[in-house]
Order: C-alpha cells, then structure tokens, then sequence
C-alpha cells in the first residue's frame, strides 16, 4: 500500500500529509482510541451476555452509559476547544480519562457490582469522546484547505484500523485466557481435558 500510494498520481491517502508530525502523532494516538472504542463495545457485549447472562438486548442497553459518556465529553470538550482554541489539553485529558476507565475495567469479575461497571463505561466513553474528535481538528488544522478532505479520510482510516487491529488482537488473547483457565479449572475438579480422545473417554 505505501509503495502504490507513494507512485500514483492522487493517492487516496497522501503520503505526504501522514508523515508531517501532528498528523502522525494523532494517527497514532486514532489507532489507539480505535482500539480502545471497538474493542470495549465488542467485548463488554460479550461479558454481559456470557458472563452475567444478560439477553443481547440488555447487554446492549446496560451499556448506555458509555454512549452517555461519549455524548457528554465530545459536547462538553468540544466546547472548550472552541472557547480556548487548545485543543491539546482535552486530548491528554481524554486520554487519561480513557486510560483511567480501562483501569477500572481490568479487574472486573462475574460478581463485580453494576454501578462499578457503569462508572468504568462511562469513563471510556467520556474519554473517547473527549479525545477522537479533537484529534481530527488538529489533523484539519495542521493541513492546507486542499487537503482537508484527504487528512481527515486517512485519519479515519486509520481509527477504524486500529479498531480492527485492537479486536483481532483483543479476541486472540481472549481465546488463549479462556482456554487456559478452562483447562486449569477442569485439572483442580479432577478432569482430564485435551482432545477428541479424552472427551471420548470421559463420554464413556
């Protein structure tokens, strides 16, 4: 993709924009909110419908307050910006919002109390809003009027990258946790586990 982009004639996402300084720092910070936006939407889903056996519909209503929090901040966030014109200060503090919601989410269980959950979905939510549009007015700001269009598109791109890169990466060690604790689990119960073999002989 580099190699093409950096030989045709209107390369979709031009080179010469991603390099310069403020838009490489706010594509990678992009890759990083995209991560933390797809990857939690997914894999809360999954935590309220397997882990608390929630339906999908409760599951997705539970997590409003991520939505809320999301709504408040870009609001909020977005009107300091326009008041200051700083936008800088409401990235960090994005991002340490964000950065603090995973935290809270990192040690949660099956038993972990509702309110706990909320207060951590609404902390990334508020950190994603308050970070991901200031990111694209930077990157808006740092170019020229004629590439505008082309700086915003690659930061998107970008963002949605990381968020593919974050659940394909999230899910393969998903896979490997469950897997292992499952194994550990049967081991302590007394079950051999392993392959079709073993299931056959504990069928038996």
């Amino acid at each position: 993709a580099v190699w093409v982009e950096s030989r045709v004639r209107e390369p979709i996402v031009p080179l010469n924009i991603v390099v310069r300084r403020n838009t490489a720092l706010a594509i990678l910070a992009s890759l990083a909110v995209g991560m933390a936006m797809f990857g939690c939407a997914v894999f809360l889903g999954q935590y309220f419908q397997i882990g608390r056996g929630y339906s999908p519909t409760k599951a997705g209503l539970v997590m409003v307050p991520m939505m809320a929090g999301t709504l408040v901040a870009s609001t909020i966030f977005g009107r300091l910006t326009t008041r200051t014109g700083r936008p800088k200060r409401f990235i960090v503090a994005g991002t340490f919002i964000l950065t603090g919601g995973f935290v809270m989410m990192s040690v949660l269980d099956h038993e972990t109390p509702l309110w706990y959950l909320m207060v951590g979905m609404f902390l990334i939510g508020a950190g994603v809003g308050g970070s991901m549009q200031n990111l694209v007015l930077v990157v808006q700001n740092s170019v020229g009027l004629r590439e505008v269009g082309a700086a915003s598109g690659a930061i998107t791109f970008f963002r949605s990258l990381g968020g593919t890169m974050g659940v394909s990466v999230l899910g393969a060690v998903l896979a490997n946790q469950v897997a292992s604790n499952i194994t550990d689990g049967l081991a302590k119960l007394g079950i051999r586990g392993g392959g079709a073999e073993s299931a056959g002989e504990n069928l038996d």
